[in-house]
Formats: structure tokens, C-alpha cells, sequence
């Protein structure tokens, strides 16, 4: 940490898991979805010069900056024993689990998309992805009658 006044990054409150950091079974998948749930995450009052840890696979994620005197700074690095380029390139959103886990058309999906909705997945999935990712997301959506939900602030 480099900013005095900021928090650190959420990381979970619960044991190492290999499926939900490892596995790409669906059915494995679906067991332990409900660990993405911010419930099971913690944020801590972080200091200039600590250091937090963790294997690249640990589900995690970033917390608002509420430092009243500006932006944080963060330092962000990656050890590996690996030369290989790219390691830290996929991010797997939440909304992505859901996906692969419970499937494109399900409710679980849509429901994350909406949860998610301040981060813009259908967005991100356009960039990312290209248009036919993000029109079947949006379909999942309509198909749940949640597209109004998603689009709402």
C-alpha cells in the first residue's frame, strides 16, 4: 500500500477452496457459487508499506476508495517461477462464474449480471468478448424479465 487511509483489497473469510478457485465442472461449480457472495469477503484499514499476499486464484476484489483526500495508490506485482507472459491476463467476474457454472439462459446468471451492474458486464462482455457474448447475456436477461432491473441505476 502506498496511500495512507485506504483499505485493502476484500479477500475471503473462509478456508482455500480448489473448486471454487480451480474447478471448471459446472456441477462443482454450482456447490460453491454462493462463495462469491461479498458476505464472505473482508476489507482492512491498510497502511503506506504493508503488504497483502495471495495466490493468484483467490477469489478477491476491490473496494470503493473512501479516502477523503484523494486517489490511493496501490502497488500491484506477480511472483511467479514461471517466464510465461500473461499470467495474471484472465479475470473471471462473477457474472462469468455464474455463466459457466449455472449456464447462459439461467436466472443465477441474470441475477449476477444485475448485481453486478455497476461494474457494466454487458459492457465489459462487448469488449471483451464481442457482441454475440453480450447479446445472449442481454437475452438472459429479457428472458428473466430483468433487463429493466440491470439498465436501472
Amino acid at each position: 500500500m502506498c496511500s495512507s487511509g485506504s483499505w485493502s483489497t476484500a479477500l475471503p473469510t473462509f478456508v482455500t477452496n480448489d473448486d471454487l478457485s480451480f474447478s471448471s465442472d459446472p456441477a462443482a461449480m454450482r456447490r460453491v457459487a454462493h462463495l462469491l457472495q461479498r458476505e464472505y469477503y473482508s476489507s482492512t484499514p491498510a497502511q503506506p508499506g504493508e503488504a497483502v499476499l495471495f495466490r493468484l486464484s483467490t477469489p478477491h476484489f476491490g473496494v470503493a476508495n473512501t479516502m477523503p483526500q484523494g486517489n490511493r495508490v496501490v502497488l500491484f506485482g506477480l511472483l511467479s517461477p514461471s517466464p510465461e507472459p500473461g499470467q495474471d491476463a484472465l479475470q473471471v467476474f462473477p457474472w462469468l462464474y455464474a455463466r459457466y457454472a449455472f449456464g447462459p439462459r439461467s436466472l443465477e446468471y441474470a441475477l449476477s449480471l444485475v448485481a453486478g451492474r455497476a461494474f457494466r458486464p454487458l459492457s465489459r462482455m462487448l469488449a471483451d468478448e464481442g457482441p454475440a457474448m453480450r447479446d445472449e447475456a442481454e437475452a438472459c436477461l429479457r428472458t428473466w424479465d430483468l433487463f429493466t432491473v440491470y439498465r436501472s441505476p
